[in-house]
This record gives C-alpha cells, structure tokens and sequence, in this order.
C-alpha cells in the first residue's frame, strides 16, 4: 500500500476537528458558561454557520477567546467576526469545507437556543410569557 493512497482517504478539503474528547467537553463547558449567555439568534448555512450575540465587554473578549481557541483545532474553518456601529450586537460567522455544516451542528449548535437547522432560515426567539 503506498502512501498516497493513504492521503486519498481523507481530502484535504474536508472540515475535520482534531480536539480530543475531553478537550471537546471542556470547551463545551466553557462555551456554555462564557458564549451561551451572550447570543440572540442563529441559523445554520449552507457551508457553515452564522450568529448574532450582544455586544457587551464580555462577549466581545469571549467571542475572541472562541476563535483563537477553535481556530487551532478546526483549522479548516473560517472565522469571521464583525462588529459595526450602532456596536450593539457581534456577527460571528463560521464557515468551511465540505463537512463544515455537520461538524457544526454536531458539535457547537445544540447548545444554543433558537437555532433552526434549515438551510439561512433563523428560528423565532421564544416568547417571554
């Protein structure tokens, strides 16, 4: 068996994630204390993802702190932060290859709420009644 046959097992432009199980729970647990908190709505995309969260101090730090820490394990996403006046809100969008989506969903998306998984579709925010 050569190697290339080794390397055509997986392409390289498929989203993959290399954070180990417990590393995965610890940021799980991380996002759910410092990310959570802060988001508005979001819908999954066709390639990716793509969010609004309020724009306090701690968002902002902690949405930076989210990139720098996921861009090292999922190196095949990008991530695109923007923040414009009136500097009320924070977009986080978060796109990649083929697989990109699913990774996602999988493993980032369910830990929010209003989150529709249809294609550019957000879900209604729950009433506060």
């Amino acid at each position: 068996m050569s190697d290339q046959s080794a390397t055509q097992e997986q392409p390289e432009n498929t989203a993959a994630c290399t954070l180990s199980e417990p590393g995965e729970q610890t940021r799980i647990e991380w996002a759910r204390e410092h990310i959570v908190p802060h988001f508005r709505e979001g819908r999954l995309t066709a390639d990716g993802f793509h969010a609004t969260f309020d724009a306090s101090d701690g968002s902002l730090e902690s949405l930076g702190r989210f990139v720098g820490k996921e861009s090292a394990c999922c190196s095949s996403f990008t991530f695109e932060l923007t923040y414009e006046p009136p500097y009320d809100e924070v977009e986080l969008a978060i796109t990649g290859p083929d697989g990109t989506r699913d990774l996602i969903e999988r493993g980032f998306v369910e830990r929010f709420d209003r989150i529709d998984a249809d294609t550019d579709r957000t879900a209604p925010a729950e009433s506060g009644e």
